[in-house]
């Protein structure tokens, strides 16, 4: 049992040194992972700053974007504006057109009315200067007939005034053919 016991005392001592070669080994493991384990939550610590960057520029671009989409709708607000009121322009300006188009047809017509006119109203003038003075040749002619008595031809022929004759129509005044008239 000596040798047994010698034998067993052997086994533990191989097997304590090769718990020890396992510790020291296990101890070098976990070196290395508690290095690992630094290394990673530095890198995880390094991706959570950069995942908090590219979450704060997501709002910062989530912020443009929003900014970006009331600006557009701000400015396709005055675009619409803009077009209304030009389509308003554009209609007030064709009408504008009628209305010049209808005016300038109506002078054209208006004109056209009015020489006529004028034509009209000069012949209507000649035609009341005939009137006259045949109304005035009439009417002198009487009143000469009636307040005197006839002048003998070479009477007649001697004066130009002669109260038998009435001064030719339009050519003397009428101031003097009244004198002479009475």
């Amino acid at each position: 049992m000596g040798e047994r016991l010698s034998g067993l005392l052997q086994d533990l001592r191989q097997t304590l040194s090769g718990a020890s070669g396992m510790a020291d080994s296990n101890q070098q493991l976990a070196g290395t992972f508690l290095l690992r384990a630094d290394d990673i939550t530095r890198q995880i610590q390094q991706a959570a700053g950069q995942l908090a960057d590219v979450d704060q520029h997501g709002q910062s671009i989530q912020h443009a974007a929003g900014h970006s989409s009331s600006l557009a709708g701000a400015v396709r607000a005055n675009l619409e504006r803009a077009s209304g009121e030009l389509s308003r322009a554009h209609q007030e300006l064709q009408r504008l057109i009628g209305d010049v188009h209808g005016s300038t047809s109506a002078n054209v017509e208006l004109a056209v009315d009015l020489e006529r006119l004028s034509s009209e109203a000069e012949q209507i003038g000649q035609v009341l200067q005939m009137i006259a003075g045949i109304s005035e040749q009439t009417t002198c002619s009487r009143s000469t007939r009636r307040s005197r008595p006839p002048v003998p031809a070479s009477m007649a022929a001697a004066s130009r005034w002669s109260p038998m004759r009435c001064a030719p129509w339009p050519a003397a005044p009428s101031s003097r053919r009244a004198r002479f008239a009475r």
